[in-house]
């Protein structure tokens, strides 16, 4: 078993075109490999895009067949750099049933090995736009045990504490929201729960703007008034109840500020 594992949290742009995001993911993909990374970790929506506010989604239509297909080269990708890749997406239902608000999680084989559906829906998502989730999601790499949450399910303790409960060492939360507090209140889960967040994901968080608290690499392109990422993290405080092991936090990849959407429906439901 690994004692150390290194995460890559990628803020890529996040737009209405899966081809544009696909190519954005893929490109981020090469670099964390290149740095080492086992897994990478995107934010909300970054697949298929995601659009704020209640006209904006009202009027969004997402490309599913070019979704889809993106998602099969992201995968295929995955298999050959041998990245676990973890990253947001509307995903399609069958006949009118509104899509979930997903995280895919594929493995360094290049297989979708799971899906999280967002859960916890705020009034709006639930009444117009989203399908809810009904069941967490863990995954093993290396030895360590990661959970998936979304958005406002940052503010649910109890969503962490169940993870906790099931021998979760770090909860992987992607947003879309440039909203500080939720980087505050994944810092508090960390310190009282004692389960690493990626934000990006203490919870990872990745979330299409990126906060994270130490230096990183920059990479070509990043814009001058973006923060770095946190660049790796080991022990204090980032141990979980499952290993004991400390967790490292890999170089940001990318911060954009632009905005976006959906996932591919790998299999329908």
């Amino acid at each position: 078993m690994a004692k150390s594992i290194r995460i890559a949290a990628a803020q890529s742009p996040v737009g209405r075109d899966p081809a544009v995001n696909g190519a954005a993911i893929r490109a981020l993909m090469h670099s964390a490999a290149q740095q080492g990374a086992r897994l990478i970790h995107f934010p909300e929506g970054a697949a298929t895009g995601y659009v704020p506010g209640p006209v904006a989604k009202a009027n969004w239509q997402v490309d599913w067949a070019a979704a889809r297909e993106q998602l099969e080269l992201t995968a295929a990708l995955a298999g050959e750099l041998a990245l676990w890749t973890v990253l947001g997406g509307n995903h399609r239902l069958s006949g009118a049933h509104r899509p979930h608000n997903s995280l895919y999680v594929i493995s360094d084989e290049g297989l979708l090995v799971g899906r999280y559906d967002k859960r916890l829906c705020s009034y709006n998502e639930i009444t117009n736009w989203y399908s809810p989730g009904f069941d967490p999601r863990a995954f093993d790499v290396d030895g360590f045990r990661f959970g998936c949450v979304l958005c406002i399910e940052i503010n649910f303790p109890e969503l962490f504490l169940d993870y906790l409960a099931g021998g979760v060492d770090c909860v992987l939360f992607s947003s879309y929201s440039e909203d500080p507090v939720f980087d505050v209140t994944a810092r508090g889960h960390r310190g009282e729960q004692r389960l690493d967040q990626r934000l990006g994901g203490g919870a990872i968080r990745s979330d299409h703007a990126g906060w994270c608290d130490r230096p990183a690499w920059h990479p070509p392109g990043q814009l001058p008034n973006q923060r770095p990422a946190r660049a790796r993290l080991r022990g204090s405080g980032s141990r979980g109840p499952g290993t004991g092991h400390g967790i490292e936090q890999g170089p940001a990849l990318a911060r954009y500020r632009t905005r976006g959407s959906h996932l591919p429906g790998i299999p329908r439901r």
